[in-house]
């Protein structure tokens, strides 16, 4: 029953929060954007609404499992407490990333003279919309990594804190390594197309993909350098989410390079044997999409499989290890 009410009152003020963080973010806009004019007083009514029913539900909830958290060591060093305190970044942090991509991509639209509408992120947004945005998740990410931060000096039990904060760096990870894989497509689609079909909606995936690369680069770079500083852990070293984690990442690598490798090799064929009547531009042109995913995710497949090699050599079971690498070449042989 325990477990029940704990994983009640955080689901409750999870939910609570995420709503009150959104209906401050419209009653907001609403107030301040000039621009909206249609339904402003819905919008506002509504905003206010779901304060006044979110802040006493989330307060309630979060106020009461925060006074069992003092009192009970068995509560605040609880396997969902962890999970929440680690989840809030995450559902703060990812609209935050966002607001800044929608950002970014409109200056760099702006920049290369198109309208703000052909922005693929944020094309409909202003840049007041995702400042309060910002603000807002920011506010609550703040507040709740300083609670994280105290539960780490309070708490002598850290088991469930540091496998959610491993968790926590991998998950960040492979979304910035995600931002900058299709940012590094869109430029390759870019680079590909012929010149002659250069238009908006080819420097629209342009001004996306450099975005993408300017948010997503830090992420997965600062995410990942953290992950192998506290790879001189043992724990971290041995543990099963790194070895899951660069297995994925490593079959992802080789599956969608094996599948856009085939496809090419099956148009090269089609243009040799004079089935379509391609030049060597058109024949990139036409595949733009398929290079940039062999190029990009065949670098993954390298890098990663590497990195997946030094995993299960750490291992110092000889039979462990040869286990591990035989599922592996199993699935390689598959493909």
């Amino acid at each position: 029953m325990k477990t029940i009410r704990r994983f009640y009152f955080y689901l409750l003020s999870m939910i609570s929060m995420q709503v009150v963080i959104w209906a401050v973010v419209n009653l907001l806009r609403t107030i301040f954007d000039t621009e909206v004019v249609a339904s402003a007083v819905d919008w506002l009514a509504g905003g206010i609404a779901f304060i006044a029913v979110g802040v006493p539900i989330f307060w309630l909830h979060w106020s009461t499992v925060q006074r069992d958290a003092q009192r009970d060591e068995e509560e605040s060093s609880s396997r969902i407490r962890a999970l929440y305190l680690y989840a809030t970044p995450i559902a703060t942090g990812i609209p935050i990333t966002y607001a800044l991509l929608a950002i970014i991509n409109r200056l760099i639209v702006r920049a290369m003279g198109l309208p703000v509408a052909t922005a693929s992120l944020g094309g409909a947004q202003t840049n007041l919309d995702n400042l309060l945005a910002i603000a807002a998740n920011l506010i609550v990410l703040i507040y709740f990594w300083r609670v994280l931060q105290q539960d780490w000096k309070m708490i002598s039990n850290r088991e469930n804190l540091l496998d959610f904060r491993r968790l926590h760096r991998y998950i960040w990870m492979v979304y910035g390594l995600g931002l900058l894989i299709f940012g590094v497509q869109q430029i390759l689609r870019y680079i590909f197309y012929i010149p002659q079909e250069f238009g908006r909606a080819a420097e629209s995936g342009l001004a996306t993909g450099l975005a993408l690369i300017i948010v997503g680069l830090p992420i997965f770079w600062k995410s990942w350098t953290i992950i192998q500083k506290r790879l001189t852990g043992k724990a971290e070293r041995l543990s099963s989410l790194r070895l899951v984690v660069l297995f994925v990442l490593t079959l992802l690598g080789v599956g969608f390079s094996l599948s856009a490798l085939g496809i090419l090799l099956a148009n090269a064929f089609r243009w040799l044997l004079q089935v379509e009547s391609w030049n060597f531009l058109s024949f990139v042109d036409n595949n733009a999409t398929l290079l940039a995913v062999l190029m990009t995710m065949g670098a993954i497949w390298i890098y990663f499989r590497r990195q997946l090699r030094l995993a299960i050599a750490d291992y110092e079971d000889t039979l462990y290890q040869a286990g591990i690498q035989r599922i592996h070449n199993s699935i390689l042989s598959f493909a």
